[in-house]
């Protein structure tokens, strides 16, 4: 091997061993963000809470729009003698039964009982009841009353 084959072969290993010294050294610590503190379980149930109460009001928006819409038509339909004559009342008892769980699930939003005006938890146990009541509201107005106002049986052909 010649001097010069030599003096590379040192020289590079020379600078692997420079390199990984200089890897084993942290640098993270210097660009490193700090640490997100964990919320405390109070904050998470808060937060969790906060988030329940946005996703139940947004579903009471679309509902709201929804009834408006069907109201519109529905009255359309029943007037224009669209709906069979045994279904008529049927039909008039299940929309006000609707309009009166709507009118419930619009009371316990606009009370906002348990959160501020802007969402914010301001009392957990009070929060966690209107979440739970505008809740069953919600799945009420789903369930079986949607499922009668839009059943297709009950219209003429």
């Amino acid at each position: 091997m010649s001097k010069i084959h030599l003096v590379l072969l040192k020289g590079t290993i020379f600078a692997a061993i420079v390199a990984l010294v200089l890897t084993a050294f942290s640098a993270t610590s210097v660009f490193a963000a700090k640490p997100t503190p964990t919320p405390s379980p109070n904050q998470a149930s808060n937060l969790e809470l906060k988030r329940n109460w946005k996703k139940d009001l947004a579903s009471l928006k679309t509902v709201i729009v929804n009834f408006n819409r069907y109201n519109r038509t529905l009255n359309r339909t029943i007037a224009g003698g669209k709906v069979l004559p045994g279904e008529v009342s049927r039909v008039q008892a299940a929309f006000q039964t609707y309009q009166s769980v709507l009118s419930k699930a619009k009371a316990i939003a606009s009370s906002h009982s348990g959160f501020d005006a802007n969402g914010t938890v301001t009392d957990q146990v009070q929060a966690s009841k209107s979440i739970a009541v505008l809740s069953r509201y919600l799945d009420e107005l789903h369930g079986p009353l949607l499922h009668t106002l839009t059943n297709n049986k009950i219209f003429k052909k």
